[in-house]
């Protein structure tokens, strides 16, 4: 379970419609280059995307290697996606920091360009906007030590080596790259920086745009190569950005606790980057007011490299080195098209073998698999034991054995979802808005969900989970619905039946967790309250607050669910036994039970167990205990004589195994048992 635990990767994608670099790394993120066996978690990666409106939109539904369901395509105030207006910057910004928890993400990549159909001659003059733009958005974004890859046409003309050259300074490496995948002919090369220097411990944000045109940006509006150097080059020229002062700049934004960098290196590059295109936008629109005959002047240079000594050698040589070694291979390609262009008949069959030689290189087998097919004999009863008064006082009843998973509530049902748990499909469609979710009681027939939100939960494809519909409530009142999810047998295809209760619902957790993205207009997935029943009472008292519902007359007591702050009504528990329980031993008692065979004992009864047991036996050399001394339950082995607090391999039971009982929060009739009942029993025995 040790990858399970690891950081979920953030990253966003800029300028990149229809999304294949997205859709290639969440599918890397749950096939590790060097694993060979097949994927056995949900990736743990989310994403935010940001392109133009339109034609070169993502395309959602054309993901079919990784799980679209943890991507989120963001367009933006201006809401048309366009990077190069500062007010898309500034909240696309805002929204990455909401999901991040102001950290920012380890990775930024950008795959722009211009419609250039008109002037294919232009492509590499009229991209440096673009530049610009990614390489800004990039330093906004990013968290100390992230990486950034962008595409470039142009590495030759003063503007865009600049812009090199200033990168250079905030990341501790940069490299130029030509993929082998990239036709060799054109001058498409990636540009990669890797590891953001900056003494912040967050993403710098995005600052207050400027006024105008100030008077850095006008001096380097001119038809000439001169303009003056950028002046945050003076505090870092001597140790690089690692030696400038931590940011004292303030947040932009109400809704962030995002401390803005304005200070550092990374923030006064963004000043910087910010100044430039509110330039380059001026001269955009004095060309469009005025025509193309309009004499204005353009940004040519972003700083002057060439006058610092030492360095500017070394980056110098650099830079020509990488024209050369690109020239060298157009130049050859080129000449080998000359040969086919004068025989139209000759064929290259290499492409073929180099798609194997990527693919196995890769470790990609090359075949994307939809998961959309419904595993057969996968089923829960949609009626629930329930737990009664007499149950508790049996000799069966403990518990210490037993978990217990707090149920929401569904106060409004005006689509007529499903009142109770029931089995839950995913069929994709390859983003939220698109989603397939069907629903079953019995296995057999399966309903589509009708939900009021537009945007349906985000459940990946080939997932098959056991699931109860609720009413989730913002603070303001705002009502949404949600899935909550109380046991899993696939996750995006991943089979977790085998798993224990305990590790299905640490997945349950992660899935959620990961595409709960923050002030998203859609219904949610959540994972239910999952806590030994013996510390049921503690959450009571820690977490249940009585607060006022929409849907209630009165106020009620409810709990946090979500990221941003949406709370639930509880509406009872289920308890799951959880255990592959032989036996029981009994103090004083020559009495054993054979808990598999459980003949004459009623049900619901005949699956828990005595608390007044010294140790219950499990599957192989294994026998459960009690501590004297913490009172804590613990794992001993008869052989062996080790003892453990994690249950043993085969001692838990899988997912077709699993038995649950219901208790209701409040009685429906006097006399029943409910919650509270239960809790104090618990904690009196307890005692």
């Amino acid at each position: 379970m040790r990858l399970l635990f690891m950081e979920i990767l953030h990253f966003a994608d800029i300028c990149a419609g229809p999304g294949g670099f997205s859709e290639y790394l969440t599918w890397r993120r749950g096939h590790p280059l060097n694993s060979t066996s097949s994927p056995h978690y949900f990736p743990r990666i989310r994403g935010y995307g940001m392109t133009l409106v339109g034609p070169c939109d993502f395309k959602m539904d054309k993901f079919i290697a990784g799980p679209a369901e943890t991507f989120h395509p963001f367009y933006g105030s201006a809401k048309d996606g366009d990077i190069t207006k500062w007010e898309n910057l500034a909240s696309f910004a805002q929204f990455v920091a909401h999901n991040t928890g102001d950290k920012g993400v380890h990775v930024v990549m950008a795959d722009g360009g211009f419609d250039v159909s008109d002037c294919y001659n232009l492509q590499e003059v009229k991209s440096k906007h673009i530049y610009l733009c990614q390489c800004l958005c990039a330093l906004t974004l990013l968290r100390p030590g992230g990486c950034f890859i962008t595409k470039l046409f142009d590495i030759f003309t003063d503007f865009s080596v600049d812009l090199i050259w200033l990168m250079s300074h905030v990341f501790k490496s940069i490299s130029l790259i030509k993929p082998i995948s990239s036709r060799p002919a054109n001058s498409e090369r990636y540009l990669l920086c890797e590891g953001l220097i900056t003494s912040n411990s967050c993403m710098a944000g995005c600052p207050k745009p400027p006024s105008s045109c100030s008077s850095t940006c006008n001096n380097n509006i001119s038809s000439k190569s001169q303009p003056p150097k950028p002046s945050f080059k003076k505090s870092v020229s001597a140790k690089r950005a690692n030696a400038v002062m931590r940011s004292g700049g303030t947040g932009d934004f109400s809704g962030s606790s995002l401390q803005v960098d304005t200070v550092s290196a990374v923030g006064l590059l963004i000043k910087h980057f910010l100044e430039v295109n509110e330039g380059l936008h001026r001269r955009k629109m004095v060309k469009e007011k005025e025509g193309e005959t309009a004499s204005v002047l353009d940004i040519l240079r972003l700083a002057r490299y060439e006058e610092q000594n030492g360095a500017s050698e070394e980056f110098s040589a650099f830079i020509t080195h990488a024209n050369d070694e690109l020239a060298a291979h157009q130049c050859l390609y080129l000449s080998k098209m000359i040969i086919f262009a004068d025989d139209g008949a000759k064929e290259d069959d290499s492409r073929d073998d180099l798609k194997v030689a990527c693919w196995k290189k890769w470790q990609d087998s090359g075949k994307g698999i939809v998961h959309n097919n419904l595993p057969a004999n996968l089923c829960r009863p949609t009626n629930i034991n329930v737990l009664t008064k007499g149950d508790l006082s049996r000799p069966l009843f403990s518990p210490h054995a037993l978990y217990a998973v707090v149920l929401g509530e569904l106060f409004q049902n005006s689509n007529n979802l499903p009142k109770q748990p029931v089995m839950v499909i995913s069929l994709g469609g390859g983003s939220a808005d698109k989603g397939r979710l069907k629903y079953s009681c019995d296995g057999k027939t399966w309903n589509d969900f009708l939900w009021v939100e537009k945007i349906h939960p985000r459940l990946p494809a080939g997932s098959l989970v056991w699931a109860l519909t609720i009413n989730i409530y913002s603070s303001n009142g705002r009502r949404k619905h949600a899935l909550m999810l109380l046991d899993a047998a696939f996750i995006y295809g991943i089979d977790l039946q085998s798993l224990s209760y305990e590790e299905r619902m640490r997945h349950v957790y992660d899935l959620c967790h990961i595409v709960d993205f923050v002030r998203e207009d859609s219904a949610k997935i959540i994972s239910p309250p999952l806590l030994p029943l013996t510390e049921l009472r503690t959450f009571m008292q820690q977490r249940l607050k009585l607060l006022p519902c929409k849907d209630a007359p009165d106020k009620v007591n409810m709990f946090v669910t979500t990221t941003d702050g949406y709370t639930c009504a509880p509406k009872g528990l289920l308890l799951v036994k959880h255990l592959e329980i032989l036996q029981t031993c009994l103090i004083g008692l020559a009495l054993i039970i054979i808990m598999k065979s459980c003949i004459n004992i009623p049900a619901p009864v005949c699956h828990l167990f005595q608390h007044s047991c010294a140790c219950l036996f499990l599957t192989g050399p294994w026998v459960m205990r009690r501590s004297r001394g913490t009172g804590k339950l613990y794992y001993f082995n008869d052989q062996t004589h080790e003892s453990e607090y994690v249950a043993p391999p085969g001692v838990e039971l899988p997912f077709g195994k699993t038995l649950f009982f219901r208790v209701p929060w409040q009685a429906e009739h006097e006399g029943e048992l409910d919650v509270h009942y239960l809790t104090e029993h618990c904690h009196q025995l307890h005692q």
